[in-house]
């Protein structure tokens, strides 16, 4: 099931106790100190900001089970920047020469060697040149990489290469699985904080928010729990 605002914005006004105002026409936002009413676009946006805290702690936490959700295979070109992504790269598969039907798992190797291998001066290296074949088959150097981590930018032999790259767009948010509500809620409440304001409440659901994405970076299943009273933003006491 897709991952709904729609759930997640009835929360959050009830549990502040929100007043919403201009829930029609274009809204008008308050600068006053201790103005405890929202327009509906400043409730959106603190739970779009939410959610892409949850999205960005998943896909920058390699190996974490959902992060495969966020996760595309994009093709790369040989020393040419990695396009945009979050966490670790995969490993990239490469096509050994134009028009072959099948990818070869890249092996590492230095950006000196694949240079070498590359430039194969003289057959130095093997008679078939990186990204060409011979009788149906692909030279034996084709499938090697590097990537220059400080350059972000990636090296191969081979013809053509594509990663999965881990990236999320806003309106990926649909994808973050159910577990997450929780955590959501609670950021939410977060970015929701105005400036003067004294409620420790928007503190006491921040800690909330932040030991759910600890766990979330930490690979834990289990998520902090909003089942018991936090408190109320008119008293802001627990």
């Amino acid at each position: 099931m897709a991952f709904l605002t729609s759930i997640v914005k009835p929360q959050v006004v009830s549990l502040l106790n929100l007043a919403v105002r201009n829930t029609s026409g274009v809204p008008t936002y308050s600068s006053t100190l201790g103005d405890n009413t929202y327009a509906t676009e400043e409730i959106d946006r603190a739970i779009q900001n939410a959610m892409n805290e949850v999205m960005r702690a998943i896909c920058e936490t390699d190996g974490h089970p959902q992060r495969n959700l966020f996760v595309v295979p994009t093709p790369v070109t040989h020393n040419s920047l990695i396009p945009e992504h979050l966490g670790s790269p995969g490993v990239p598969r490469i096509i050994p020469y134009a028009g072959c039907t099948y990818d070869l798992v890249g092996k590492r190797k230095s950006i000196e060697e694949i240079a070498s291998y590359r430039a194969n001066p003289n057959n130095l290296y093997c008679e078939v040149a990186h990204n060409a074949s011979s009788g149906g088959s692909h030279s034996k150097l084709a499938g090697f990489y590097a990537i220059d981590k400080a350059a972000n930018t990636i090296y191969f032999t081979g013809d053509s290469a594509e990663m999965d790259l881990a990236h999320f767009d806003e309106s990926d948010f649909v994808l973050i699985p159910e577990m997450h509500y929780d955590t959501v809620i609670a950021l939410s409440i977060k970015h929701l904080r105005k400036d003067g304001d004294v409620s420790n409440v928007f503190a006491d659901y921040a800690q909330i928010g932040e030991q759910g994405l600890m766990a979330i970076r930490a690979k834990q299943q289990d998520q902090p729990s909003m089942s018991k009273t936090v408190g109320t933003r008119d008293s802001g006491t627990k």
